[in-house]
């Protein structure tokens, strides 16, 4: 099993990171939706970080049904650092050779170094299927769902509206060693 090198930018589509490919300070044009110029709503004192995910029981398990439950989990991460800005967790989460996992880390470092954020951040889990384990680790074949999605300037104003998706078919490659760690992650064929 072989992680497709031509993943980055794949599950990007998925979680954000395409409408915002890496300008440092101006946002890029976009055909996907025309850019709004509404004010985002202020933070206010009584808000919060939200709380990271935390890791289920059975995705520690080293099982193919672990390796599903932590490609589930893995999705929370994703979220949680596109709405907070912190991808630590992802950091942890990933093999140091996984291309999709390192772009996502960068993206979310590279915007919120910007002071840009991001709101509506929200992939379901539609379906997910583990393969049979091999030499390196498991494939889980999962349907997504992702929600309309908005990239916020620092001064609050949407610079880009993103369409969400009704059903995106993506492969997780999954590897086990100690722990379950991603290795890549693509658009599945």
């Amino acid at each position: 099993m072989k992680p497709p090198r031509g993943a980055v930018g794949l599950l990007a589509a998925l979680v954000l990171v395409a409408c915002s490919s890496g300008a440092a300070d101006e946002p890029e044009p976009t055909t996907s939706a025309p850019a709004s110029t509404s004010k985002a709503p202020t933070p206010t004192a009584t808000e919060s970080t939200p709380a990271p995910p935390e890791m289920p029981p059975e995705a520690r398990e080293g099982t193919p049904e672990g390796a599903e439950a932590f490609a589930r989990y893995w999705f929370d991460a994703v979220e949680h650092a596109y709405r907070t800005g912190d991808p630590s967790i992802l950091r942890q989460l990933a093999e140091p050779d996984c291309v999709t996992c390192t772009s996502l880390i960068e993206e979310v470092e590279r915007e919120a170094a910007n002071g840009r954020s991001f709101e509506g951040i929200d992939v379901e889990v539609l379906t997910s299927v583990a393969g049979p384990p091999d030499e390196r680790g498991v494939v889980v074949s999962m349907t997504l769902r992702e929600a309309d999605s908005r990239v916020i300037a620092s001064d609050g104003s949407v610079i880009r509206e993103v369409p969400g998706t009704e059903a995106t078919a993506v492969d997780v490659y999954v590897s086990r060693g100690e722990e379950w760690k991603i290795f890549g992650v693509g658009l599945a064929s």
